[in-house]
């Protein structure tokens, strides 16, 4: 990667090596990151990660609003609506 390079992660936490992204950090080898998602799934608070002024992190519940617990709530509606209209043609 460039040193310009920012490393974002919002899929899965053990895709990330936390101790070599430290050292990524550390050392300039990347500018900065951006974490979502963490493993284990809740990042210990010994973790070095913490100190980094170029790095963002964030709880995988980040999403989360009222709006988007109705959207949801909707979209999941629609979608048991729509299959059962299916099976009765």
């Amino acid at each position: 990667m460039k040193k310009e390079a920012i490393l974002v992660n919002v899929s899965r936490g053990a895709l990330v090596d936390p101790v070599a992204l430290d050292e990524a950090l550390t050392n300039g080898v990347i500018s900065g990151a951006a974490l979502d998602v963490y493993e284990p799934e809740v990042l210990p608070k010994e973790s070095p990660l913490h100190k980094h002024d170029n790095i963002l992190l964030t709880s995988h519940t980040a999403w989360y609003s009222k709006q988007s617990v109705i959207d949801c709530r909707i979209e999941a509606i629609e979608k048991l609506i729509a299959a059962v209209q299916a099976k009765q043609r």
